[in-house]
Parts: C-alpha cells; structure tokens; sequence
C-alpha cells in the first residue's frame, strides 16, 4: 500500500514518480557513518529553521539540504532521512547482515507508524 522506490545515489530523478503519489512526507533511508553499532538508525528530520544536522558522516550530507528544499519546492512534500549505521565504509561492498536486518525493521516500523496514523484519522469527533 506505501510506494517503495528504490532511487539509488539519484532520487532527484524520480520526482514525476514521487509527485505522481502526492505525499505530505518522504522517508528517505540510506547508510550514514555516525559512530553507531552496525545497524543502529538515527531518524533526522529537516524542519524549516531547524539548523544544523546533528554531527554525522555521510558521502551524501552536503547534497541533503539541498535536495530537501528541491523536494519540498517540486513535491510539496517534507523529507525525513532514515540513517543507517554500516558495518564497513566504502564504495561497492555489499550490506552487511545486521544493516539488512536494521532496514528490515525500518519498513515494518514505519508501516506500523503510518497504519496507527490513517486509523486514528478514521474515527468520528464527538
């Protein structure tokens, strides 16, 4: 029921996709480098005037700000950055078992998250 797309190092080139769901808001979830556990999440939203970004390393943390504004200017829509912690840094290995799991358990959570939100929206005001 909740679009899953699989945007790679470029999700700037899939906005007619993502526009074409009309979000309020995007999960975007990626490896982030800041000194967790293999596995362990760190959710970063990106509200207006919200300053920095907490003190993580990522190969793609000057690009964020500016694809949230790109996102936000084209789709309307707020994006939140789901990081994961990787077991080894580098270019082209493959994901560890415990980044795996931790993904795993992001989409179940995040689903379960998004259900509780449309069934409270459901009830009647009395």
């Amino acid at each position: 029921p909740y679009p899953v797309i699989l945007a790679g190092e470029v999700p700037e080139n899939y906005l007619d996709i993502i526009r074409s769901y009309d979000p309020d808001w995007i999960l975007l979830v990626d490896a982030v480098d800041f000194g967790g556990d293999p596995g362990d999440t760190i959710l970063i939203g990106f509200n207006d005037g919200a300053g920095e970004l907490p003190v993580v390393l990522s190969t793609h943390r000057p690009s964020l700000r500016i694809l949230r504004a790109y996102i936000k200017k084209e789709v309307g829509a707020e994006l939140f950055l789901l990081g994961i912690q990787p077991k080894d840094v580098g270019f082209c290995l493959s994901i560890s078992d415990e980044v795996r799991n931790a993904v795993d358990k992001a989409i179940k959570a995040a689903v379960s998250f998004v259900d509780g939100i449309e069934a409270l929206s459901n009830f009647e005001e009395v």
